[in-house]
């Protein structure tokens, strides 16, 4: 039985590189840009809502 609740603030996002225009799905951006290098801080969430 699942009730951990908890997950469902980890939802999956749409999180765009502000530098390059790279596009991650999921939870949190990714480390760094696989396309341009980039740190995390460069990634802007797009709700698709």
């Amino acid at each position: 039985m699942n009730t951990d609740n908890n997950k469902s603030e980890k939802q999956v996002k749409t999180w765009i590189c502000s530098v390059c225009g790279y596009q991650h799905v999921g939870p949190e951006p990714p480390k760094k840009c696989p396309k341009c290098g980039v740190d995390a801080i460069y990634f802007d969430a797009v709700d698709s809502e």
